[in-house]
């Protein structure tokens, strides 16, 4: 692949202009005061910023399943928030300060 001027764009040069970090797989992990410090009890809520989808958690593996969830789901450029229910998408007005 070339540039602009038609010189030859190394594939190393590529890789430096995408970000390490992408705001897209950024995420605010809020956990509960029932929280335990070796995380064999957590929950709370997580956040995806992007997207600005919530979902709270029970459980360590419940979290990282939500990450999963969120980092392949097609969806995750609409913000919807979630509903008491958890796990449970709902369109309505995503939780905050007002």
């Amino acid at each position: 692949m070339g540039d602009p001027t038609g010189r030859r764009v190394p594939e190393r040069a590529k890789a430096v202009d995408a970000p390490s970090l992408p705001y897209g797989n950024a995420f605010v992990v809020q956990f509960s005061s029932e929280t335990d410090q070796n995380l064999e009890h957590a929950t709370g809520r997580l956040e995806h910023l992007q997207s600005g989808r919530r979902v709270p958690f029970a459980s360590t593996a419940e979290l990282l399943a939500c990450i999963v969830v969120m980092l392949t789901d097609a969806d995750a450029a609409r913000p919807p928030s979630m509903t008491e229910g958890r796990g449970q998408l709902s369109s309505a007005a995503p939780e905050g300060p007002t």
